[in-house]
């Protein structure tokens, strides 16, 4: 470890984050369109809870992910954090307009202790802001807007193919002019995910 001692010390940029107890209730992903969260996805992450040793291999293995709308009641908590504290904070902080900020990311948290009235608390876990996907359909118009708003060239295509069918149908709701289609990769990916400023959120 001691080779380790710069990236822990100082400036150094690793975060020695304490266990939490709550992990077995899983890892819940709140996916963001700029300052706004458009869904979540809840997962059971087994990686770090060894399994009773009658159960079979397999019972090791992370559960599916679970989609959610951005209005599912059992992260609305979280979602109002989301909207009215932490990432406006971390754009004051920063000082990142809205409008650079990534048409999607997503921010994971682990459960942390409860309140003295039993309310959920979060804990940052990570903040991912490329390979994203995949992400909750219902999600799909947001992202599709804020990627043809985001980039002249982008904004005169019709459809765009970021994540299939869905995506595409989004983004042909947006009703730009030229009814052309595009690949992705004739897209400028900068201004899909622009810059890292979320990761400001760990600073608050």
């Amino acid at each position: 470890m001691s080779r380790c001692h710069i990236y822990f010390a100082g400036d150094g940029k690793i975060i020695d984050q304490a266990f939490q107890p709550r992990l077995p209730e899983g890892m819940i992903r709140c996916y963001l369109t700029q300052n706004e969260v458009v869904g979540f996805g809840h997962q059971l992450v087994k990686a770090l809870i060894p399994p009773p040793a009658a159960e079979h291999p397999g019972a090791a293995q992370p559960g599916p992910r679970i989609m959610h709308a951005a209005d599912a009641q059992p992260f609305q908590r979280l979602r109002e954090k989301m909207e009215r504290e932490w990432v406006p904070g971390m754009q004051t902080l920063l000082d990142i307009p809205t409008a650079s900020l990534p048409a999607l990311c997503d921010a994971d948290f682990l459960y942390g202790p409860k309140t003295e009235d039993g309310s959920d608390t979060y804990v940052l876990c990570e903040i991912n802001a490329s390979s994203v996907a995949p992400y909750p359909d219902s999600a799909a118009p947001k992202v599709a807007a804020a990627v043809l708003a985001a980039d002249p060239f982008c904004h005169q295509a019709a459809l765009i193919s970021l994540r299939g069918a869905a995506v595409q149908r989004s983004a042909a709701e947006v009703r730009n002019p030229c009814n052309r289609q595009i690949s992705w990769d004739a897209c400028d990916r900068a201004s899909f995910v622009r810059g890292t400023g979320i990761a400001g959120l760990l600073a608050l």
